[in-house]
């Protein structure tokens, strides 16, 4: 599949979250990172059914230097009967993943009613950047999906640690 061009405003405000959680406890303020052209890789994405419950997992492969996340999925409200991973949280939310670790978790919000999923989440300094293949979340189901429900990719944004935008190929939907 084509890659995706990525969002330079979410990769801007993204990298500045960055900048300011790594500048913690310094007495220097932070400058504003210079938006640069997409790390060359071959990070992929897909969505398949979990092996032990009635989920869809989110998985990235063949990624480098990750640190942080912003999606956006749709599915058919109808056919999918999506359970809230987190019922002390207000909302329906996925369950978050390890690529990369969720330690700051800007949204994480399942709308039930217009069939959309928006993930954003990042990593906090001085933790390093992920690599390889990781579970970025879980959509958690109620029921086992028909075989003609379907999630979609709507958006993918995956940052480096450094702030800059790594380049998403071969996106495969459920």
């Amino acid at each position: 599949m084509s890659s995706y061009v990525l969002n330079k405003w979410v990769i801007l405000a993204l990298g500045v979250l960055l900048v300011l959680v790594g500048c913690q406890g310094k007495t220097t303020a932070p400058t504003a990172p210079t938006i640069q052209p997409p790390v060359t890789g071959e990070a992929t994405l897909q969505i398949i059914p979990a092996k032990d419950k009635p989920a869809l997992e989110i998985w990235v492969d063949q990624v480098s230097n990750l640190y942080a996340v912003d999606m956006q999925l749709r599915f058919a409200p109808a056919k999918l009967q999506i359970t809230d991973a987190d019922p002390n949280k207000e909302g329906v939310q996925i369950q978050t993943g390890q690529a990369p670790t969720a330690d700051f978790v800007v949204t994480n919000e399942v709308n039930l009613q217009d069939g959309t999923i928006r993930y954003v989440a990042t990593q906090i300094a001085p933790r390093p950047g992920f690599n390889g293949k990781g579970l970025l979340g879980t959509i958690i189901l109620q029921a086992t999906p028909p075989s003609d429900a379907t999630v979609s990719i709507e958006k993918i944004t995956l940052v480096s640690k450094e702030g800059q935008p790594i380049e998403v190929k071969n996106l495969e939907s459920k």
